[in-house]
C-alpha cells in the first residue's frame, strides 16, 4: 500500500495532518511484528484520527505512516505511534487478580525516548532518517480499561524491543 493512499484514508475518515506531535498518548495499539523494519522519513507527517465512539474531549491519537519490510519482504504501510516507544502498563495474574509486574517497551530507542519530555523532539532526534527494527516482543496479561475505570477482565498485551537496524 502507498503512504499517500493511506494518508488520504485517514483524512477522509475525519483525521488531520499536523505540524508535529502535541503530546504523548498512551495506547494499546501495536501493529508491528518481530522482524519488521522501516526508516522514519526526515520529513515525516504527523496525522491524527478520531477514535470512534470516544467520550467528548478525548484526544485523537497521533501517528506517522511508515513503509515496512520484514526479512526483505514488503509488508506495507503501518502506523507508528509515539506510545509504542513509551509503553509501560501493570501486569496481572488472572487467576488471583494480583499485580505481578510491568510490561514495558524496551531497547535502545525506547530507553532514550523515555528521557525526553517533548515527543516531537524525541521523534526528530531519535527516529527521523533512521532505520528502526521491531526486534522482538513480550506479552503479558493486563486488565481491561473501560469508561468507568478498571474492570475484572484480563487480556493479553504486548510491548516491543525497538532497536536501530
Amino acid at each position: 500500500m502507498d503512504i499517500n493512499v493511506e494518508e488520504q484514508r485517514v483524512l477522509d475518515n475525519g483525521g488531520h495532518a499536523k505540524n508535529g506531535f502535541t503530546g504523548k498518548i498512551r495506547g494499546e495499539i501495536n501493529l508491528f511484528a518481530p522482524g519488521d523494519e522501516f526508516t522514519v522519513p526526515t520529513d515525516f507527517k504527523v496525522l491524527d484520527e478520531p477514535i470512534r465512539n470516544a467520550r467528548p474531549g478525548t484526544k485523537n491519537p497521533e501517528f506517522i505512516l511508515v513503509n515496512v519490510t520484514n526479512n526483505g519482504n514488503d509488508v506495507g504501510v503501518k502506523r507508528l505511534y509515539p506510545s509504542m516507544f513509551t509503553k509501560s502498563v501493570p501486569t496481572y495474574d488472572p487467576a488471583t487478580g494480583t499485580r505481578n509486574g510491568v510490561l514495558r517497551a524496551t531497547g535502545e530507542i525506547a530507553d532514550k525516548f523515555r528521557t525526553y519530555t517533548d515527543v516531537n523532539k524525541a521523534f526528530v532526534e531519535l527516529c527521523a532518517g533512521k532505520k528502526i527494527k521491531y526486534k522482538r516482543e513480550t506479552t503479558a496479561q493486563v486488565r481491561n480499561l473501560n469508561a468507568t475505570g478498571v474492570d475484572d477482565r484480563f487480556r493479553e498485551s504486548k510491548a516491543g524491543e525497538w532497536v536501530y537496524a
